[in-house]
């Protein structure tokens, strides 16, 4: 499973790195700008998340 994951506090952003990276690959960004590019990038490389 492919997620991404917006957080600005570091250490939540981190705590929900590890959590989810369980599951499969963890995208973390730290603001909407950063997200918004990651996943335009993901769905135009073929490679949408599959969770955000």
């Amino acid at each position: 499973m492919r997620c991404l994951t917006v957080e600005d506090d570091v250490t939540s952003r981190l705590l929900l790195q590890r959590i989810l990276s369980v599951y499969g690959c963890c995208d973390v960004t730290v603001n909407d700008l950063e997200a918004l590019v990651a996943f335009d990038l993901a769905h135009m490389e073929g490679m949408p998340y599959d969770m955000t």
